[in-house]
């Protein structure tokens, strides 16, 4: 993915963008800190 893109979806709010190479740990542990910080109910 072009970095132009990548920077046009996060200025659209996509927070987070993984790329080829990307562990899946890094996913994984970017999900868990994402989800930590979730609203509930």
């Amino acid at each position: 993915m072009p970095d132009a893109d990548i920077t046009k979806l996060e200025a659209e709010g996509v927070e987070r963008i993984f790329t080829p190479g990307a562990t899946t740990t890094e996913i994984v542990e970017w999900l868990r800190g994402r989800l930590e910080r979730a609203p509930t109910g």
